[in-house]
């Protein structure tokens, strides 16, 4: 299988000079045949899979860091602010110019429908930065204090529907644990144990039924229910031993130690759930749907869509317990583009997630420059695809028909499309 569109880093000699290799189209007239650099693109592909293959990387975290310049790790609090002030300007704005347009397009059906469905987009990735900042809170990279973060992110999150201490909890499982196929969360692949299991899902895999479900059903239902039935049921997580709830504070995936916090989480949902029906009594069941449903769903589109395509793709693989570890995990991880305004938007959660993972408390106002150097240093352990948001978009639905199952041998698994393309080449 072909990476289209990543760039690979390579040290050069004791300078550690990167040379940055884009994949693009042979001038050669076969259209299938990519090339990095003079380099056939699946010669430094397999060089990637290698590496992933190993049981450790070649350097520790320790000289990651030391990579990374040392203002990069300052969190500061007004400069945090500033963006928090800018966003929840920018989403206010919406609300009265929406509310403004609407009362002088009342009499063209179409033009007012078209504002209406700006706004919606434009709220709907106003919120998605809101909810990335309260995510930030949650990993402690907005202020250097965790009751600072904590009395920021609660409201920004229940604002958007998020139990805010429920997520933190079980998204730092995330960060502990990725890709690992028993105690990840969430996204979790199935996994084919048996030769007769394989077989009999690769034969399905090549029904019609099955590609339809896999590259248009599945993705469908799960950007619209995905992210509430993931928190309501842990849909996607790994197999639990009873049903899983992030409502529920004695849910398995919490610490005993942490119970009131995920009360007051649910307290959080609940007041806010009444605010709403006291806003539907003064200003109307319509009024309230339309400015409030459409840009929360847009939110939760994006947020399924990129934590999704954070860590799936078809050459990355998955470890179980005995093969896992944190530094092989923090790597199986791909830095994205949704273009460069809504990267901007999005505070870069996408495009520089790699770094992200390996430095969870790293300030997202950093996040860019510690790429680069993060970069260097990786070599062709950095994972990117690049391409803008119409590839994001199509990345997203091609990757959930490609990255169903996993199997593999000595605890390395590698999704079953990856195992069909490498035996064609």
């Amino acid at each position: 299988m072909l990476w289209p569109g990543v760039q690979v880093n390579t040290d050069e000699g004791e300078t550690t000079t990167v040379v940055k290799r884009k994949l693009s189209v042979s001038s050669s007239g076969d259209a299938d045949q990519l090339r990095v650099d003079g380099l056939s693109a699946n010669q430094t592909h397999k060089k990637t899979l290698k590496l992933l293959t190993k049981k450790e990387p070649a350097f520790t975290l320790g000289q990651l860091k030391a990579a990374v310049p040392p203002h990069c790790f300052v969190r500061s609090i007004p400069r945090s602010l500033m963006y928090l002030a800018i966003d929840l300007a920018e989403a206010l704005l919406a609300f009265v110019m929406v509310l403004y347009l609407d009362g002088l397009t009342k009499d063209n059906v179409a033009l007012n429908w078209a504002t209406w469905i700006f706004y919606w987009a434009y709220q709907g990735v106003n919120w998605t930065g809101i909810w990335v900042l309260a995510h930030e809170c949650g990993h402690g990279a907005f202020t250097p204090y965790e009751w600072l973060n904590d009395l920021i992110g609660f409201p920004l999150h229940t604002l958007l529907y998020v139990p805010y201490f429920s997520w933190k909890y079980s998204h730092s499982k995330h960060h502990h644990y990725t890709n690992n196929l028993k105690m990840d969360e969430p996204f979790v692949p199935a996994t084919v144990h048996t030769p007769s299991e394989k077989a009999r899902a690769l034969r399905e895999n090549r029904t019609f039924l099955t590609a339809v479900t896999n590259y248009v059903v599945y993705p469908i239902i799960m950007l619209l229910f995905g992210w509430p039935l993931y928190l309501a049921i842990n849909a996607s997580g790994p197999p639990k031993p009873r049903l899983t709830s992030h409502f529920d504070p004695s849910a398995h995936i919490f610490d005993k130690k942490n119970k009131m916090k995920i009360v007051l989480s649910d307290i959080g949902l609940v007041a806010w759930t009444l605010v709403l029906y006291k806003l539907v009594e003064i200003y109307g069941l319509g009024l309230m749907v339309s400015l409030y449903l459409p840009p929360l769903l847009i939110t939760n589109c994006f947020l399924v869509s990129i934590t999704y395509l954070q860590h799936n793709h078809v050459d990355i693989p998955h470890y179980n317990n005995e093969e896992w570890t944190w530094l092989r995990g923090a790597l199986c991880t791909v830095d994205r583009s949704l273009g460069w305004y809504l990267d901007y938007k999005t505070h870069h959660i996408v495009d520089t997630h790699v770094a992200h993972h390996v430095f969870s408390h790293l300030p997202f106002y950093h996040a860019q420059e510690a790429s680069v150097h993060l970069a260097k240093r990786l070599g062709d352990y950095h994972m990117e695809e690049k391409r803008g948001f119409l590839h994001f978009v199509k990345s997203f639905f091609t990757t959930n028909g490609e990255c169903v199952q996993v199997a593999g041998e000595n605890g390395v698994m590698w999704f079953l499309r990856h195992e069909i393309e490498q035996n064609t080449h």
